[in-house]
């Protein structure tokens, strides 16, 4: 759906985008629904699927609790495993939710009870998490003042506390579908923010001193309120990606961008790397020079599978696209993960009119992959998994309804 904010309706928007939003605040993104230009059908074959995976730890239940428990996201560093998430709360404000946290200090062995970080009367939600040596970043989406805000809340002792809550975004906007990234001092936030004389921008934000404080706001370039857009942080450079329907041909565009450390540095010009028919979530990888961006598309079918470009060459050209995921029909949600040898893709597929969680890693240079785990593997609704690797562990979080409730589950994988 395309809206266009015309004078007479630039003071309603906002508050009609506002309750839009919050009704699908306690889901997954939808599934896009597209069609790719330039397909080269190089992966995925009939074998490439797994269904018992004896290697995973067995799964856990992570919130364990009455209320629902949804969108988690995990993040690691060490022996340190930290997992946060997006749960309603009870009493009188039911209605509300509240972004929670726990932490493990022996590799997901065991974890912390739960820990409350947001804590307020407004609705918190879409948490982000990101950890680099004993520091740990959770960013969310809160509306307690009246409009949707990005905050942040760090912490630099392995989780056990946190400052207080930092406000990213201005004030007076509408901010949503927010991520960050971390790399040693270098924290950095990227947000879909609306304000009626600009309408919706991705915008992005930096911070040197582990996020003790912020440079000024950067715009990347125009969105629409169906745009997710990813940061990745490497050698002191900022990589961008998000998703837009605001063209002159009413086609999507996934868009690529960057920007240095430099004070005074600007993003180069998005670059398109795929067309759809509409909105789809991508995803960002930055190894040195190698920048892949992955996401999910329709196919000719009608059903949905995940799609792949890289670039070599720090994002100057990307390559043809691939499909990851071409023996399925419902792809949504990837997420990624690098191990220093490997490339891990994670994510939600319909399998026999169940939803589960699936793996696959690169066995060659990125450019090969290998098979296809699943990982949830239950009669219940996998959905919005998220991945995380240090110490020669894979951590892997998602939402599941096997329980007869939306609670958080956790497994891990050895890969030594």
């Amino acid at each position: 759906m395309y809206y266009k904010y015309t004078d007479s309706l630039k003071f309603i928007a906002p508050l009609f985008l506002l309750l839009f939003l919050l009704a699908n605040a306690i889901f997954c993104n939808a599934s896009p629904q597209s069609a790719v230009e330039g397909m080269d059908l190089k992966y995925g074959k009939s074998d490439d699927y797994l269904k018992d995976e004896t290697e995973f730890s067995k799964t856990r239940n992570i919130s364990h609790d009455a209320f629902d428990s949804v969108y988690s996201q995990v993040a690691s560093s060490g022996e340190n495993v930290y997992i946060s998430w997006e749960q309603a709360v009870g009493g009188s404000n039911a209605k509300n939710y509240d972004i929670y946290f726990v932490v493990s200090h022996n590799g997901g062995s065991n974890f912390s009870k739960p820990m409350n970080i947001s804590n307020n009367s407004g609705f918190s939600e879409h948490p982000q998490i990101v950890a680099t040596g004993n520091n740990v970043y959770v960013l969310w989406v809160d509306n307690s003042n009246g409009y949707r805000q990005v905050l942040l809340r760090s912490s630099h002792n392995g989780g056990e506390s946190f400052t207080p809550a930092l406000r990213l975004s201005s004030v007076n906007n509408i901010s949503f579908n927010a991520e960050l990234d971390a790399s040693g001092s270098n924290v950095v936030a990227v947000w879909n923010n609306y304000e009626p004389s600009k309408g919706f921008v991705v915008t992005m934000i930096v911070s040197n001193n582990k996020a003790s404080s912020f440079e000024n706001r950067v715009s990347l370039g125009s969105a629409d309120q169906y745009s997710y857009p990813k940061v990745r942080v490497s050698n002191g450079q900022y990589y961008a990606t998000w998703n837009t329907n605001q063209t002159i041909d009413s086609m999507g565009r996934i868009l690529f961008t960057s920007i240095g450390n430099e004070t005074d540095a600007s993003p180069s010009r998005p670059l398109k790397i795929a067309s759809y028919l509409n909105d789809g979530e991508p995803q960002i990888m930055v190894i040195d020079r190698n920048i892949m961006i992955f996401w999910t598309s329709a196919n000719q079918s009608g059903g949905y599978n995940l799609y792949f470009a890289r670039s070599s060459d720090d994002g100057y050209h990307f390559s043809k696209i691939s499909n990851l995921s071409e023996n399925f029909n419902d792809s949504s949600n990837v997420e990624t993960a690098f191990d220093g040898k490997f490339l891990y893709l994670l994510w939600q597929e319909g399998i026999n009119g169940n939803q589960e969680i699936l793996l696959r890693m690169t066995t060659n240079n990125f450019s090969d992959f290998g098979k296809i785990r699943n990982v949830s593997n239950n009669n219940g609704t996998s959905e919005c998994p998220s991945l995380s690797i240090s110490n020669g562990r894979l951590h892997i979080v998602w939402e599941d309804d096997s329980t007869g409730n939306h609670e958080i589950f956790y497994r891990s994988l050895n890969l030594r």
